[in-house]
């Protein structure tokens, strides 16, 4: 038995920002990207150095997964749940930690797995 189950959909990261803004007064900066991609990986965190001067918290919560069990993966299915959730988290914190680390500043780093879905197979 599979079973698959998704939450409302989330806010626009345009909606998400304007939120922020409206009920905290603080501007933060969106940009559709893939983590997937060290280089796209490295632009967005120099982009933030050049605009904010600092970043304080990275919180990583992207990841990926098929509905189905994961015995029936395709390899490039696979492949595609490795490079996000494993690959790609792992080049935002070590490209947070070098940005720290060369800026001579300090950082903190939650990471936990995207909770938009769920899955059970038996």
């Amino acid at each position: 038995m599979v079973g698959f189950e998704t939450g409302p959909a989330p806010p626009s990261s345009a909606e998400t920002a304007a939120g922020i803004d409206k009920h905290f007064g603080k501007k933060i900066m969106t940009r559709a990207m893939t983590i997937r991609e060290p280089e796209q990986v490295q632009a967005l965190f120099r982009e933030t150095w050049e605009r904010y001067e600092r970043l304080d918290v990275l919180v990583n919560s992207a990841g990926g997964q098929y509905p189905q069990a994961a015995i029936d993966f395709s390899v490039k299915g696979w492949n595609a749940v490795i490079d996000t959730n494993l690959n790609g988290t792992w080049y935002m914190m070590q490209t947070a930690a070098q940005h720290w680390r060369d800026h001579q500043s300090a950082g903190s780093i939650v990471t936990f797995p995207c909770a938009g879905s769920s899955l059970a197979a038996s």
